[in-house]
């Protein structure tokens, strides 16, 4: 498959925290697509003023409030730990810690007094989890190779947790990785991960519903986990307005069968209610277009993916699917869920603002 082609940036002098010109000029402000002006403790934008802080010191939060940043001290207290990647390892193979060991992981919240993890220390072990996962996973026939990614890429993942998927792209050397996600501990953790590659991972926090970047900014863009908790037909919208002609979108989403595995397991009436209101979300999805906004009064937690639904998404937005695989699929014969390779056309809808809102 062709790769499309991504024009370089010339430098430009804009200090830290970012090493990478091309992100700053990148990115833009969510609410009217303005330019950002960049210093030390965040941006403004240049048409409606704006303001977007930075959390740790390096993560532009398109969600904060410009409150006092408590999530400095958290970096530093990560970072405090010389080596909290091989520590957390260690846990999870119930290795032994030295004396010192224990009283680092300790002093940040990791384990409590009785060793165990604190929830804290569970959310960074999934993460580690899922790159491990990862590793040993085969997807979708080489979608990296498949997709000609190199080193004039520019791939941005949605939902990215602590950059996992990202990580393991690093070998393909590519230009800009960015890590898109609502969770601010996982940002933070990401970076920690991150600190030492020469070429790092840029983290934002951000609403995958209106995405902060430029138009066709990305040669590819990858959503592994987090499609089934958005508005669907917006989400895509955005990723393929940011998604430059010829490039690829790559997703892994769940299907009519993960639902009812959900519905199975859950335990009291409540769980059972709610597992049955978002099967019901996913069916009118799937028959008809319809989906209300996560999050919302009156709105569903999450919706089932089919890939007859998803084809119409991307076909109005822009993409053609390329390629999809079946997961695995229930007893029944239900699918739980898909992975797919979809192109952006080089012909698209109008992704103006007023359009996008309109539509969705």
């Amino acid at each position: 498959m062709p790769r499309p082609s991504v024009p370089r940036v010339e430098p430009m002098c804009v200090g830290e925290p970012f090493s990478s010109d091309a992100i700053m000029r990148g990115l833009r402000c969510p609410d009217c697509r303005g330019t950002l002006a960049w210093n030390q403790s965040g941006a403004s934008c240049q048409g409606c003023r704006r303001f977007v802080p930075f959390r740790g010191g390096t993560i532009p939060d398109f969600l904060g409030d410009g409150l006092e940043d408590p999530s400095v001290q958290f970096v530093q207290s990560l970072e405090s730990v010389a080596d909290l990647e091989s520590l957390l390892r260690k846990l999870g193979l119930s290795e032994g810690l030295s004396s010192r060991e224990w009283s680092a992981l300790t002093s940040i919240g990791v384990v409590d007094q009785d060793r165990t993890l604190t929830p804290l220390g569970e959310d960074l072990a999934y993460h580690l989890h899922e790159f491990d996962r990862q590793a040993i996973e085969p997807q979708l026939g080489g979608w990296a190779e498949r997709s000609g990614l190199d080193a004039d890429s520019r791939i941005l993942d949605i939902g990215s947790g602590a950059g996992q998927t990202l990580r393991h792209l690093r070998s393909f050397k590519p230009e800009v990785r960015v890590g898109l996600d609502l969770d601010l501990t996982a940002l933070t953790f990401g970076r920690v991960l991150d600190r030492d590659d020469a070429a790092p991972i840029h983290y934002v926090r951000a609403s995958a519903h209106s995405l902060p970047f430029a138009d066709q900014f990305f040669s590819h863009v990858i959503c592994r986990v987090g499609l089934n908790y958005m508005h669907q037909r917006r989400a895509l919208w955005e990723m393929s307005r940011v998604l430059r002609p010829g490039g690829y979108l790559f997703c892994r989403v769940e299907g009519p069968g993960f639902d009812l595995e959900l519905l199975r397991r859950s335990r009291g009436a409540r769980e059972r209610f709610s597992r049955l209101f978002d099967i019901g979300v996913g069916i009118v999805q799937a028959a008809t277009g319809y989906q209300p906004t996560p999050g919302r009064a009156g709105g569903g937690g999450r919706a089932f993916v089919t890939i007859g639904r998803m084809r119409r998404i991307l076909r109005n937005a822009g993409c053609g699917i390329v390629d999809h695989a079946v997961l695995k699929r229930t007893p029944l014969g239900l699918p739980t869920g898909y992975e797919l390779l979809a192109s952006r056309t080089p012909s698209g809808p109008d992704f103006t603002a007023a359009h996008i809102q309109e539509r969705n």
